[in-house]
């Protein structure tokens, strides 16, 4: 059982384009966390405790791959309907209760999962 509470950066990563992290209790992540990944392409931090997403995930320009179910996320980062690049976005199982209809400047965006939150139309 592993567990990782917070995560404050990622040093010396700048060529990794996937970045799983699923299962590993993690709480929080600091803002700035993701300085250090310029080429990350799939982010995976499925089943943690999350309660929040930074703002500064925008930072991720390449991102196309978003996987944060199974954790306890309220909202989305406002800004995060900026990340043209995204293909996929998966936050099922979580408390989010909105999704903003700025969703629709994700251009890019194929596959999408909100399923078992509690989010009123």
């Amino acid at each position: 059982n592993n567990l990782i509470y917070e995560i404050k950066c990622f040093k010396y990563l700048q060529n990794i384009s996937i970045l799983e992290a699923e299962n590993l209790n993690i709480f929080s992540l600091h803002k700035g966390v993701y300085l250090n990944l310029p080429n990350l392409n799939i982010l995976d931090l499925r089943e943690n405790k999350l309660v929040s997403i930074s703002e500064d995930i925008v930072m991720l320009k390449y991102l196309k791959v978003l996987k944060l179910d199974n954790n306890s996320i309220t909202n989305l980062p406002k800004n995060i309907y900026n990340m043209i690049s995204i293909e996929t976005l998966s936050f099922s199982n979580n408390n989010i209760t909105f999704i903003e209809p700025n969703i629709k400047k994700l251009k890019n965006l194929r596959r999408l999962n909100f399923s078992h939150n509690q989010i009123n139309s």
